[in-house]
């Protein structure tokens, strides 16, 4: 059926979570919720987009938005704008206070991650790691009833 083997996959799934957590531990003290930043990581790479498109990038119910919607109006990290195109449809954007958050909680994690691979790694094994980003990609959009799911970029 497979070639894959339990034992591979667990040492897979190991690895992958446990530099999730290494680097959530690197955020800064003083950061936005995961969730927040998720949406507005979604915001600052797809651009302005309903809530309803917003909720299918992050894998939830548009209902399951509504607070950490608010919530991030509230900080002024999103604007929510009617679409011109259709006034009934609100779009929500990433504003620049929005993006210097965003910004300051991932520099962290990036200058984490950046030391680690220089300094853990050997330049073939880096090279190595930076070739998967888009495989990485398609496993995480990966849904088996939808051949099209690989196909969608982050």
């Amino acid at each position: 059926m497979t070639d894959i083997h339990t034992r591979d996959i667990a040492r897979l799934m190991s690895g992958i979570l446990w530099l999730g957590r290494r680097l959530r531990r690197e955020r800064p003290e003083e950061s936005v919720p995961l969730t927040m930043i998720g949406i507005m990581g979604t915001l600052y790479r797809l651009g302005p987009m309903p809530a309803a498109r917003l909720a299918a990038h992050e894998l939830l119910q548009p209902q399951s938005l509504t607070r950490t919607i608010a919530a991030l109006e509230q900080r002024r990290y999103i604007a929510r704008q009617p679409n011109p195109a259709d006034r009934r449809e609100i779009i929500l954007s990433l504003t620049p206070h929005g993006l210097r958050a965003l910004s300051a909680d991932m520099e962290k994690r990036r200058e984490w991650l950046a030391d680690a691979m220089t300094h853990a790694l050997t330049q073939e094994e880096r090279a190595r790691l930076l070739a998967c980003e888009d495989i990485f990609a398609k496993l995480a959009w990966y849904e088996k009833d939808d051949p099209s799911s690989t196909e969608q970029s982050l």
